[in-house]
């Protein structure tokens, strides 16, 4: 059981708060649109805020790149992980 422990431990101290969003919705009901939509409610709500050297983003058409982005770097590393099939 310990081992098991360390495993979920060390595993999350590899993700950051935005792999942790992406990844309670990766449950086989949401298309990357979906993420996509999901994330840019996060942005509103003032959940989210991207970054560009230090600073909010707040042009849309940034945000907008900057979400996508951070989405396919995030399923990425979620893949690496083998945290993703298919």
């Amino acid at each position: 059981m310990r081992q098991g422990i360390w495993k979920a431990t060390a595993l999350a101290a590899m993700l950051d708060e935005f792999d942790l969003l992406v990844l309670r919705h990766l449950d086989g009901r949401h298309d990357r649109p979906q993420l996509l939509a999901m994330l840019a409610d996060e942005v509103r709500e003032g959940r989210l805020v991207p970054r560009e050297d230090g600073q909010p983003i707040s042009d849309p058409e940034k945000l907008r790149g900057a979400v996508g982005y951070s989405l396919q770097q995030s399923l990425r590393k979620l893949a690496g992980l083998a945290l993703l099939i298919g």
